[in-house]
């Protein structure tokens, strides 16, 4: 005969699916709040990507203030125009990622990357060390790049940028 499951462990492996159609976001000062059709409401929850890499704004989990889940989101494309504004703002304030889009020198020094970039949020200079340790591909053409202080850089496309941002790029990658 098997032990009994523990009631936190069956907690924890309970998902609950969100329906767009039922909720409803709104910003009270700097917090975000989460209210549901059948009269729930959430006070300054958070919004985590479940997978930051490959689906942005797919499978979010809406936290409560303690961290415990409330449910997740499948997809923001269900929510009304205002709430997914709110959510995808929530998003940009949570990961802070800018994009890359010209690579100005790439130089290898001792063993440290030293980056100059444009990038979305304006110029950037930024080191690594072995590349490939610090280089995620989630997708074909698609890089996210880690500096020595935790920052990301994302790279879309490779294909995207110009070519001697590109052959800087193809050196180290």
């Amino acid at each position: 005969m098997n032990p009994p499951v523990p009631a936190d462990v069956l907690e924890a492996s309970t998902l609950c699916i969100l329906d767009p159609a039922t909720l409803h976001f709104s910003r009270v000062a700097a917090s975000l709040r989460l209210t549901r059709k059948d009269d729930q409401s959430w006070w300054n929850i958070s919004v985590v990507r479940t997978f930051p890499l490959t689906h942005r704004n797919r499978w979010l989990s809406i936290r409560d203030t303690a961290g415990t889940e409330i449910g997740v989101l499948p997809d923001i494309s269900g929510l009304a125009a205002e709430d997914r504004r709110l959510v995808e703002a929530e998003l940009d304030r949570r990961y802070v990622m800018p994009v890359i889009t010209r690579v100005r020198s790439i130089r290898d020094r001792f063993g440290i990357v030293e980056w100059t970039v444009d990038t979305t949020r304006g110029p950037a200079c930024f080191n690594t060390r072995d590349i490939r340790d610090h280089l995620v591909r989630p997708t074909p053409h698609h890089y996210i790049l880690t500096d020595l202080e935790e920052n990301r850089f994302e790279i879309p496309d490779l294909t995207a940028l110009d070519h001697t941002s590109q052959a800087f790029l193809l050196r180290y990658v």
